[in-house]
């Protein structure tokens, strides 16, 4: 009997996100509006009778969204074989696939605009405005992808030699989990005079996968294992 054609049962990697942009950004807080206005100053008679106020400090900005946790890897499908007679080399391939890599982070959204400040009068003085938001804080990255398990190996023969050079049944690794995203601007300051928010903190790093590697297939020539 001649040598076969290698047979590859591999399990098909996960889909990879690693490689996409980010998500888009959250939109802006509170469809962009700014805080609120500080009150106006009011006169009473030739004095301040109603002191104006500072307008509203700007909320944080919305976080971003998450990335896309790397795809699952397949299994490595089983193969069976049973001949009478049995020769040459068998290589066969029932790896599992890899695990998938996660997509990174999207970056937080913009600090809301702080509110401005409250007008002043004849008598009265105005008000600066509120300082801006932080930026949101930048989305949490993809976890990486499980990988496959190898499939086994089931081959019978009554009578040869063969050999399985060549033979593959280890599973697959698993998928690199994706970094989290950048933090978002930090909002204008109110007019006038109103400090701009900092910019947010970075999102968290997505989590490797509970399993590193896949199963090994087992191996087993007339039953008994290899």
């Amino acid at each position: 009997m001649a040598d076969p054609t290698p047979l590859d049962l591999s399990g098909a990697d996960g889909p990879d996100y690693s490689k996409l942009p980010p998500p888009p950004g959250p939109g802006d807080y509170d469809g962009g509006k700014s805080a609120g206005e500080g009150q106006d100053g009011k006169d009473d008679g030739k004095k301040c009778g109603t002191h104006s106020s500072e307008g509203s400090p700007g909320h944080q900005g919305l976080q971003g969204n998450s990335g896309q946790k790397g795809g699952t890897g397949n299994h490595g499908g089983d193969f069976t074989f049973k001949a009478a007679n049995m020769t040459g080399n068998w290589p066969v391939n029932t790896s599992g696939g890899k695990g998938g890599g996660g997509q990174t982070g999207g970056e937080g959204g913009t600090g809301q605009a702080g509110g401005a400040g409250g007008k002043g009068s004849k008598n009265c003085k105005g008000s600066d405005g509120g300082p801006g938001g932080p930026g949101g804080i930048g989305g949490t990255g993809g976890d990486g992808g499980t990988p496959g398990d190898g499939g086994n190996v089931y081959i019978n023969y009554t009578s040869g030699n063969p050999t399985f050079n060549g033979l593959l049944t280890r599973g697959g690794t698993a998928g690199l989990a994706a970094n989290g995203g950048k933090g978002g601007p930090g909002g204008k300051g109110g007019s006038p005079n109103g400090k701009g928010g900092g910019t947010g903190k970075g999102g968290e790093g997505g989590k490797a996968s509970a399993i590193p590697t896949g199963k090994t297939g087992n191996v087993y020539v007339n039953g008994v294992s290899q």
